[in-house]
């Protein structure tokens, strides 16, 4: 789940539950595709995964965000 107004909103209830690490923050994912575009070229990955820190994150659907 990545922290945006309309998850905020939609899954109010759900974020204010979480833990700070709960949800990805959009900032955080941007640096870590900055990082991952300014990795040493002896030592470079091409591919990354993002998690947040909480698991339970997980379980909650987007059903409010389809229409």
């Amino acid at each position: 789940m990545i922290d945006t107004p309309a998850i905020r909103e939609c899954f109010a209830e759900k974020i204010a539950k979480l833990t700070e690490d709960g949800a990805l923050s959009p900032g955080t994912i941007g640096q870590d595709f900055v990082d991952l575009h300014h990795q040493s070229r002896n030592a470079w990955s091409f591919d990354i995964e993002l998690r947040h820190g909480s698991e339970d994150a997980l379980a909650t659907g987007m059903n409010c965000l389809s229409s």
